[in-house]
């Protein structure tokens, strides 16, 4: 429970709350984060991500979508993921033995994304086969951005500065209140 708290006080502390839907969002997208494989302090980091910047909500979504497709596997999203040169069997076979999780194979298939023409018919059928109904609306940079996203709560936190010090300054105070 204390570490849990804590985890949520650096994601206040981070700015995740700035909409002030944080927690609601933890609420709701635990059970399919725990299931690609990202733990709680990285989930954190991921939604603090959300609130600026070209990552947005749409992209937690899309992170859901693609986390259930790459599970799945289906000859679509198989197919999808061969055009853009992807190894799907060794990517399948990791994810099996637990060397490789679900988000990671996202930013895999993130940063292979990036290596394609913004234009060319395969980032397409990549967008709609595993990144679903979000992929067809978010933009490629939006979904390339996976790639390089951090999932370490203290480094996002770390980008707050003094401001973030003073917040959880601020959250041990009202505790010893």
């Amino acid at each position: 429970g204390q570490e849990a708290m804590d985890i949520i006080n650096k994601g206040f502390a981070a700015g995740a709350d700035l909409n002030g839907d944080m927690l609601q969002k933890v609420q709701q997208l635990a059970p399919t984060f725990h299931d690609a494989g990202v733990s709680a302090d990285e989930m954190m980091a991921i939604i603090t991500q959300t609130r600026s910047g070209i990552f947005s909500d749409q992209g937690l979504e899309a992170i859901r979508q693609a986390s259930a497709r790459i599970r799945e596997m289906s000859s679509g999203t198989r197919s999808a993921l061969q055009g853009i040169g992807l190894d799907v069997d060794e990517m399948q076979a990791k994810l099996r033995d637990g060397s490789m999780t679900t988000f990671d194979a996202i930013q895999q298939v993130s940063a292979q994304l990036k290596t394609l023409p913004d234009n060319a018919q395969e980032v397409g059928e990549v967008m709609s086969a595993v990144f679903g109904r979000q992929g067809k609306f978010a933009s490629q940079e939006m979904i390339e951005s996976l790639a390089e996203m951090s999932t370490n709560l203290d480094d996002v936190m770390a980008k707050t500065g003094e401001y973030g010090e003073l917040l959880l300054e601020n959250i041990d105070t009202e505790e010893e209140l």
